[in-house]
C-alpha cells in the first residue's frame, strides 16, 4: 500500500468521525421534536430511498437469500442505532462523548476485560 492510499484512508476516517460527531448534535436537536423510534425509522427510510435511487440497477439481480441476510443485518443495525439514540436522549452530550471515545476504545476494553476476569476469579476463590 502506498502513502497516497494511507492518506486517503486517514482522511476518510477523519470525515467519518466528524460526521458521527455532527450527527450526535443533530440527534439531540431532532429528539426535541421527534420520538426516538420515529427518528431512527425516518433515518433508515431516507437511507433506503437514497440507496434505491443510486443503486437501483444492482438490486435487480439479488436473490431472496441476499435479501433475508441483509434484513437480519439491517435489524441489528436498527436496534444498535435505536440504543445509541436512546442513550443520546437520556444523557448529556459530554457524558455521551466520553463513553463513546473514552471507554469504548479497544485497549480500554481489553484492559477492562482482563481486570474484570481477574476480579471475578479472585472473588470466586475466596
Amino acid at each position: 500500500m502506498d502513502r497516497k492510499h494511507i492518506a486517503y484512508g486517514d482522511l476518510m476516517m477523519l470525515a467519518a468521525t466528524m460526521i458521527f460527531g455532527a450527527m450526535t448534535i443533530f440527534s439531540k436537536q431532532i429528539l426535541a421534536e421527534l420520538e426516538v423510534f420515529n427518528m431512527v425509522a425516518l433515518r433508515f427510510l431516507i437511507a433506503f430511498a437514497a440507496c434505491i435511487a443510486v443503486f437501483h440497477r444492482r438490486y435487480r439481480g439479488l436473490d431472496m437469500k441476499t435479501f433475508l441476510h441483509s434484513g437480519v443485518l439491517g435489524t441489528f443495525l436498527f436496534v444498535s442505532y435505536l440504543c445509541m439514540v436512546l442513550g443520546c436522549k437520556y444523557t448529556t452530550a459530554s457524558r455521551w462523548y466520553s463513553s463513546i471515545f473514552g471507554e469504548d476504545t479497544p485497549a480500554s476494553k481489553a484492559a477492562g476485560g482482563i481486570a474484570g476476569l481477574l476480579s471475578f476469579s479472585l472473588t470466586n476463590m475466596v
